[in-house]
């Protein structure tokens, strides 16, 4: 699978959704959104992952190792529905917000939401190195509505290294783990499902992760 089938896969897969008829009703049955539909669906349209900055850093950062990883590299595993529950963090309206995590906050075009891969995940020392815990919690913080909530955890083995949004209603979490799998889980507010791709191979080992560097260039140095 070459890149522009990925891309083609990824649009087609949310047309499909957005004509479908919705017969299973779930916890998350409502949009999260407002957004008209179609305006959402011609913004998917000029939208491909090859425009995406993020993206393209988190390839470039482990092609040094893996020369043959490209985005044909994911294949689609499954689409579910989004199944979220309340966050146990601090959105940016609250006053005890650490202010140290707003550089890593990653918000929608309209800045109406952002992802927290951050706050749950570490909290620097004295010396402002960060201090890991063994999981880590993904969160998707409404402005408007002043909620948090959880959207992903991960264990010890697994984590979220970077994020972004296709539009203000779709995002990606770039995913690694100990075993050197990428993935990445694409998700959709307007239909609330969300859908994981995973490398086809295990990758080579590699000396640092790329979640890492990505605290490094923020100012937050991670100790050797």
């Amino acid at each position: 699978m070459d890149f522009r089938k990925i891309t083609s896969t990824v649009l087609f897969g949310f047309l499909i959704i957005s004509c479908s008829d919705k017969k299973e009703e779930t916890i998350n049955s409502n949009p999260l959104t407002t957004h008209d539909s179609g305006d959402e669906e011609d913004a998917l349209e000029t939208v491909s992952f090859e425009e995406n900055a993020t993206m393209k850093n988190w390839l470039t950062f482990y092609q040094k190792d893996n020369p043959e990883l490209d985005m044909g590299s994911f294949e689609m595993q499954q689409t579910e529905k989004l199944e979220m529950m309340q966050g146990s963090v601090k959105g940016v309206f609250d006053p005890e917000f650490d202010s140290v995590y707003e550089p890593f906050l990653v918000y929608n075009p309209s800045k109406t939401m952002y992802i927290d891969l951050d706050s749950y995940h570490w909290s620097p020392d004295k010396d402002g190195k960060p201090m890991f815990e063994a999981a880590q919690e993904v969160n998707l913080v409404n402005l408007k509505d002043k909620t948090v909530q959880r959207i992903g955890f991960y264990g010890p083995s697994h984590r979220a290294e970077d994020a972004f949004w296709m539009t203000d209603s779709v995002f990606v979490i770039l995913e690694n783990n100990d075993e050197h799998q990428m993935g990445f889980q694409l998700y959709n507010l307007m239909e609330n499902t969300v859908s994981n791709y995973n490398t086809t191979q295990t990758l080579k080992s590699v000396s640092n992760a790329y979640f890492e560097t990505r605290l490094n260039q923020k100012g937050v140095e991670v100790s050797d």
